[in-house]
């Protein structure tokens, strides 16, 4: 089961498991636009849901992927509240639904190298100091701790994955994408003396 199925992470992560023969549910909020797909069964939901456990009751899946969350660090300065229901909550929701029905699958979170704020040090090492510098960051760190206390208190079984500066087919935010869109709405003139 992959949340947040058609963003940039994980509809990459939910043609990865179709394509290795996996029977996938993908959740996502709509299923407007959506193709079919061998092996995946849309389902739409928005999260937080107090429907979220019926679906784990249903699916009873063996690894759950969570990547729905706010993707956007200078969303977050703006708009702290809602990144902080997008991750917080939603990763609360995601963790307690699991809990009540006693299911008790391999659960990815997808966290973000932004809980190290500004790295002493390059390459960031994964023991460097945790300094977040935005509410995302904050945010990420936070759902962190929750996944720490629910594998120590419920015997949960979560891997955390710290992403940084994910990139690739399918994504149009990040520098180079940016300095195209700019160059083609304002090209590049050379002048000579």
């Amino acid at each position: 089961l992959v949340t947040g199925a058609s963003g940039f992470l994980g509809s990459h992560i939910v043609n990865h498991f179709a394509q290795q023969g996996g029977q996938v549910c993908g959740m996502v909020r709509k299923l407007d636009g959506l193709l079919p797909v061998q092996n995946v069964q849309w389902r739409a939901l928005e999260l937080p849901s107090n429907h979220l456990a019926t679906i784990l009751t249903e699916e009873m899946p063996d690894v759950i992927v969570h990547t729905a969350a706010s993707a956007h660090v200078n969303a977050s300065l703006i708009y702290p509240a809602q990144d902080f229901t997008q991750s917080v909550v939603v990763w609360n929701n995601l963790l307690e639904s699991v809990r009540l029905i006693g299911l008790r699958p391999k659960i990815i979170f997808l966290s973000s190298a932004a809980v190290y704020g500004n790295p002493q040090q390059l390459p960031v090492a994964e023991s460097a100091p945790i300094h977040p510098i935005s509410p995302y960051g904050y945010h990420k760190h936070m759902c962190e701790e929750m996944a720490e206390y629910y594998v120590k208190l419920y015997g949960f079984n979560i891997t955390s994955l710290r992403i940084f500066s994910a990139y690739g087919t399918g994504l149009f935010r990040q520098v180079l994408w940016d300095i195209v869109q700019k160059a083609q709405r304002n090209p590049v003139v050379e002048m000579n003396g």
